[in-house]
């Protein structure tokens, strides 16, 4: 869905996922693909924010190492 461009929806099913049974197997993955598809579309709040819940929710995951390896989206000034 986020790689879709529906990250709204996406979005909105990760956090009632990560509410509920943040323990889920392939959670971080997912979050992290949405949070690639932010980056991807230069929505640096929204990276940010997904970077950040994935660094301090799972901080030893594989995820966590990626996305805190990922550069910045660099900001749209048109």
């Amino acid at each position: 869905m986020a790689t879709a461009g529906e990250t709204g929806s996406a979005e909105k099913i990760l956090l009632a996922i990560l509410k509920q049974r943040p323990q889920t197997p392939g959670l971080p993955a997912s979050l992290i693909k949405l949070a690639k598809a932010f980056h991807q579309a230069g929505h640096l709040e929204n990276w940010k924010r997904y970077r950040d819940l994935i660094r301090r929710r799972y901080p030893d995951s594989v995820e966590a190492g990626i996305i805190s390896r990922m550069n910045a989206p660099a900001e749209n000034h048109s």
